[in-house]
């Protein structure tokens, strides 16, 4: 999230009436409260601290970030891309592996917010272009990680270790 910060620190200038909206909560939470402060946009910046209605808050959101520095693969992707939002993220563990960068959102190096900075400001400057991704993304979703499709491939997953020989399937 401190990436996070000094990317829209970048970014609110391009956009004034941009605000960053952060869900969760966890014990850097302070640090990056006065970090924003120490950057001036402590006053564009919301903690929400815990969400219990993800889908409500998801409907307030034009980009959803995700600024990892590491990841396996996020669950999180997979929720906003149920949701149909466009996402910005960092290329890094698995999540290359659901955002195709420039079909279904874009993908950033991790630890870059020049490029994090240049992704947003990519999405806020054509929104239908965003929203076209994150339609795809959606789709994407839908049909490649269903909980249909999941139980399916576990299915086959244990099909393939009895045929195999393996003991535990």
């Amino acid at each position: 999230h401190d990436i996070l910060l000094r990317a829209f620190t970048e970014l609110r200038p391009l956009y004034p009436e941009c605000v960053l909206l952060v869900g969760g909560d966890g014990e850097l939470r302070r640090a990056l409260e006065e970090q924003a402060a120490a950057l001036g946009i402590g006053d564009a910046v919301r903690w929400l601290g815990e969400v219990a209605d993800t889908p409500a808050f998801f409907r307030t959101l034009d980009v959803a970030v995700l600024p990892s520095r590491w990841e396996g693969m996020p669950f999180v992707l997979l929720e906003y891309g149920a949701a149909g939002l466009p996402v910005v993220a960092s290329d890094v563990g698995g999540v290359g592996e659901l955002i195709a960068d420039g079909d279904d959102g874009l993908l950033v190096p991790a630890e870059d917010p020049a490029r994090l900075t240049a992704a947003l400001a990519a999405c806020l400057a054509d929104p239908d272009a965003a929203r076209a991704r994150g339609a795809a993304l959606r789709e994407k979703v839908a049909t490649q990680h269903s909980l249909e499709r999941m139980a399916q491939a576990y299915v086959e997953v244990v099909a393939d270790m009895k045929q195999v020989g393996n003991p535990t399937a």
